[in-house]
């Protein structure tokens, strides 16, 4: 499974709630690079949101990028 697979499967599996690319890498063991990587991919095939936001995993003390399903 690719690095994009593995993020889109986690993000389907937790539809609804809006992930950094820093937890999502922690998530899944990937590094913050990858993640970026991955979900920028995914928001452009329109299956995914990516926007400016609150991420749903731990408080930030700033509005950071985040994907959602």
């Amino acid at each position: 499974m690719t690095v994009e697979e593995r993020v889109a499967d986690f993000l389907a599996k937790n539809k609804g709630k809006a992930y950094c690319d820093d937890c999502l890498a922690g998530e899944l063991g990937i590094n913050r690079h990858q993640a970026r990587n991955a979900t920028s991919g995914l928001a452009v095939s329109g299956r995914f949101h990516r926007d400016s936001g609150a991420c749903s995993k731990r408080p930030h003390h700033r509005r950071k990028k985040v994907t959602r399903a």
